[in-house]
């Protein structure tokens, strides 16, 4: 405590001594002459001057005041009991206050001893960290880049096809007959070949040799010996575009021979957009689920309208799903050991897994791949955006908690109310940084924006407890001067819409972070919807996201901040919406974590599938992991409960077909 501070405390102890030591005396004086001894009260007309100095009844008084001295002894003067009181009084007082300020004190200095040790267990869990900052003279270009597990199934694919045999067919009548689509796509077929390292050979007639994976791009033309050929045939087989529309002489077709290879009837529908890839639906390929690719056909005249879905979908370019009434537009079918396809290869990593896992699967090769979810129910992932200081997040946690699962705010270091939901176990929430408007972020002195970031996702941890690994934006811009700061802030995600369009997290080139694409409406744009009048209508719009997230093997993301909590359309419709789902809630933190477990478990799979070795390359050990195996034309499913940290796990047929 500094001299300053003890020249305050006895300034105020001598003030507050005063004013109390005033009106004690006041107080007791009042009370002594209202309440005098009778012996001086028997005339009350007498008062106390008189019978003191009156020379009339002075003596009486001098002698009785003796004879009351000797009666009750000589007692302290009231001087002497004045000066005690004020100095006790000044006592207690300074002490009170001394103590208060002691108190306060060791209130701080407990609070800095908690705070020293938290921020130590900060250390220790590896959050806290600053980094040095290096300006980059390159921009940073967005560029999505395959993952580690799908170049690793697209090496797989390659040597365990490198020993079959591919016939691609290109006859006489396909060059005659609508011949810019069969010449485009042997172009493109001979090129995905040798990309991908697979030997092939070119035939001029339909029949192919016993074993041989053949294709049919184009081939609009057939005749009626070519047709029984090809319904003989015991070959795999891969058609794209218009199979057969064509007699042999060019006129149309009055057989349906797709229709008896296929065992349905594609509905061929003009189709001239991009393609959505759903994930683990048909095919175990290791990409994205909706991965949006500008991949149109050839010809755009054929499409299959199917109930399901399916796992290559014609999608907008905004990547909304095309359909008519709630039938989506397919550009694939599988009957057996054929496939129908609208879609010819490019030269696209998306587009050479989906081809090599068709071909796998036409031919039965053992298919592996880690489950996307360990578990079965909807993932949704719920995030809030604080925009207020005011925002009122006890009451977002009690319309989150039905949900049994956990949530993602993104608050900013000014405004994240620590005191109101801090929680150390951090069961229900994940905290990330929110970018607003009003946010100086100078393009020119890019070290000032990197201090800038560092300052908000430090205070952040610290107030929270806990990793931010996250980053959104008021309007879902990302420029470059904020990609690069926050890449060199080691965040582990960006949330937001931009040019690239996903429904899952994807790997970024170059980059330390993904990229959690923004690609359903928010709340705020759904209230806005004039279409949407009641809570059935918006529980039917929100319902529709989850339902259309599961086809493509994502999780749902409903996005919404204050104004939207408290809409009463929207607070009712989610209470509707928690009792009629089985939903686990996800933080957007979940969806990377699993990605990146993913990306650090190895599976190797021999030709026979009769062992399957799964390797964790982390450091730490990996729990609750789903394992799916297409064997023999059947999905398998493998459940392991963990992994432990740079461990082999070995599983035999004994283990996973055992049932």
């Amino acid at each position: 405590m500094n001299l300053k501070n003890i020249f305050n405390i006895l300034l105020l102890s001598i003030s507050l001594t005063t004013i109390i030591v005033t009106l004690v005396t006041y107080i007791i004086f009042k009370l002594r002459l209202g309440a005098s001894k009778k012996s001086f009260l028997k005339n009350p007309l007498e008062g106390a001057f008189f019978r003191r100095f009156s020379p009339l009844i002075q003596a009486d008084y001098l002698e009785k005041k003796a004879l009351q001295e000797q009666s009750e002894g000589k007692g302290v003067s009231f001087k002497v009991k004045f000066v005690s009181l004020s100095f006790f009084l000044f006592a207690v007082i300074s002490g009170l206050i001394l103590f208060e300020d002691y108190f306060k004190y060791r209130e701080q200095l407990a609070q800095r001893v908690t705070s020293a040790s938290k921020l130590r267990e900060l250390v220790k869990r590896g959050h806290l960290k600053t980094y040095d900052y290096v300006p980059r003279e390159e921009k940073v270009v967005l560029k999505k880049r395959p993952s580690a597990n799908t170049l690793r199934q697209i090496n797989y694919f390659q040597k365990s096809l490198g020993e079959k045999k591919f016939c691609l067919i290109s006859t006489y009548r396909a060059k005659n007959y609508d011949s810019s689509y069969h010449l485009s796509a042997i172009k493109q077929w001979r090129e995905f070949f040798k990309r991908n390292k697979l030997s092939y050979r070119v035939y001029s007639r339909v029949n192919t040799p016993l074993g041989c994976i053949s294709i049919y791009p184009h081939i609009q033309s057939l005749s009626n010996s070519q047709r029984e050929e090809l319904l003989r045939s015991q070959n795999p087989i891969l058609i794209t575009g218009g199979l057969g529309r064509l007699d042999g002489l060019g006129g149309e077709s009055k057989d349906n021979i797709l229709a008896q290879l296929l065992s349905t009837t594609i509905l061929a529908d003009e189709s001239r957009n991009p393609t959505l890839i759903a994930s683990e639906k048909e095919y175990l390929w290791d990409i994205e689920g909706g991965s949006f690719v500008e991949w149109l056909p050839l010809d755009k005249r054929y499409s299959h309208i199917g109930e399901d879905g399916g796992s290559l979908i014609t999608s907008s370019y905004n990547g909304e799903v095309i359909s008519r009434e709630s039938h989506s537009f397919r550009r694939e079918w599988k009957s057996k050991n054929r496939v129908w396809s609208s879609l010819d290869p490019i030269n696209d990593f998306h587009s050479d897994i989906v081809f090599l896992t068709i071909f796998s699967k036409l031919v039965q090769t053992p298919i592996a791949k880690i489950k996307t979810f360990p578990f079965e129910q909807r993932a949704v992932s719920f995030v809030y955006r604080q925009l207020s200081t005011t925002d009122q997040l006890d009451e977002v946690k009690k319309g989150l908690k039905a949900f049994n699962g956990s949530w993602t705010l993104f608050s900013r270091d000014d405004r994240y109310p620590a005191a109101e939901i801090h929680s150390e176990d951090h069961t229900g929430y994940e905290v990330g940084m929110l970018i607003l408007e009003d946010d100086i972020l100078d393009e020119v002195d890019t070290r000032l924006t990197f201090n800038r970031i560092e300052e908000m996702r430090l205070f952040l941890e610290e107030l929270s407890f806990s990793a931010v690994g996250g980053m959104a934006t008021h309007n879902d811009y990302f420029s470059n001067t904020l990609l690069d700061v926050s890449d060199q802030n080691r965040l582990s995600y960006i949330y937001g819409k931009n040019k690239f369009i996903s429904y899952s997290p994807f790997y970024l080139e170059n980059l330390s972070y993904s990229l959690i694409p923004r690609m359903f409406k928010t709340v705020g744009k759904l209230l806005q919807d004039k279409s949407i009048s009641n809570e059935n209508e918006m529980v039917n719009t929100l319902q529709k996201n989850i339902d259309h997230a599961q086809d493509l093997g994502v999780a749902a993301i409903v996005d919404f901040s204050s104004a939207d909590i408290e809409n009463l359309l929207f607070s009712k419709s989610l209470k509707k919406l928690i009792n009629q789902n089985n939903i686990k809630a996800l933080k957007l933190m979940d969806l990377i974590k699993y990605r990146n477990e993913q990306e650090n478990l190895k599976v190797a799979i021999n030709s026979s599938a009769e062992e399957i070795t799964i390797t964790n390359t982390l450091s730490k050990s990996v729990k609750d992991i789903v394992l799916l195996l297409e064997i023999g034309g059947k999905r398998e499913k493998v459940f392991i409960k963990e992994i432990a940290a740079g461990a082999n796990l070995k599983l035999d047929k004994g283990t996973y077909l055992e049932r």
